[in-house]
C-alpha cells in the first residue's frame, strides 16, 4: 500500500526508491539497501519503472560475494560493459 497521499509523480525520489527495492530479494535487495538505493554506477536514485541490474565488479559470476555486487541502473550496467569493451579493443 502506498502511504498516505504519496503519488510517483511528487518527486519524493527516496520513497519511491525504498518502495520499489521492495520487489527486489536476496543479493539485489542488500546491495540497494547498501547503496541507500542509489545506482552504484551514477549515484542516481531508481525510480519507478527503471530496471535494476546486479553488476558483478570483477566480472566473475561465480564470485557472489556482497562486495563484489553493485546494484545500477540497466543503462548504466549496458554503459558499463560497452565503455570497457571498447577500451580493450583500442
Amino acid at each position: 500500500m502506498v502511504r498516505g497521499i504519496k503519488s510517483p509523480y511528487d518527486g519524493d525520489l527516496i520513497y519511491w526508491s525504498h518502495r520499489n527495492s521492495a520487489l527486489y530479494d536476496n543479493a539485489t535487495a542488500k546491495a540497494l539497501k547498501k547503496q541507500n538505493h542509489s545506482c552504484g554506477h551514477c549515484g542516481l536514485k531508481f525510480i519507478d519503472g527503471e530496471r535494476v541490474h546486479l553488476h558483478h565488479i570483477d566480472r566473475n559470476h561465480d564470485n557472489w560475494k556482497p562486495k563484489n555486487l553493485m546494484a545500477v541502473h540497466q543503462s548504466c550496467h549496458q554503459y558499463i560493459h560497452g565503455g570497457k569493451a571498447k577500451a580493450k579493443d583500442v
